[in-house]
């Protein structure tokens, strides 16, 4: 059983860790961080702007060649759009750390995606998981590196050597 589960998220993807020990650690490293096998992707986000609108420019013309412009509120849209992205995944990594009773959730994402995730965590009554963030983009990046990244913060414990003399 892991103590910590690992939600890396960005706009369009998130990932969610756990950090297990090693089974012989005479022989192996560890702790090291293992991805769980859940599919979060946010399909809105990852098209290019062509495929997600129908009108690649918003604005409008007048009778004397004059561009009116028009807010189309796509800003709102993609916002609106994140959020939901946001609860979806902080729900799935919520229920992992509960299920797997885990006492700390460490989120990692970029400033503004932290802050869509931190508004939508929402913690059972009388639970006992510590919520711990870090506002760095790591979403893309090897398991291996997001560990040695959130260990250098202190936020998990780093991966040593095989414990064998």
């Amino acid at each position: 059983m892991s103590e910590y589960c690992i939600l890396v998220a960005d706009a369009d993807r998130a990932r969610i860790f756990t950090l297990e020990q090693p089974a012989v650690p005479e022989m192996e490293s560890g702790p090291r961080l293992v991805e769980q096998q859940v599919d979060l992707i946010n399909p809105e986000d990852s098209l290019p702007p062509e495929e997600r609108w129908s009108d690649s420019r918003p604005g409008g013309f007048a009778a004397n060649s004059h561009v009116h412009g028009y807010d189309d509120h796509r800003g709102r849209h993609i916002e609106e759009n994140r959020l939901r992205f946001a609860r979806q995944i902080t729900a799935q990594a919520l229920r992992h750390a509960i299920d797997h009773h885990v006492k700390y959730l460490v989120v990692a994402a970029e400033k503004h995606m932290l802050g869509l995730l931190r508004q939508s965590i929402t913690l059972p009554p009388r639970s006992e998981i510590k919520v711990v963030e870090a506002a760095k983009d790591l979403a893309r990046l090897t398991p291996h590196e997001i560990q040695r990244h959130l260990a250098d913060e202190g936020l998990i414990p780093p991966q040593s050597r095989p414990a064998a003399t």
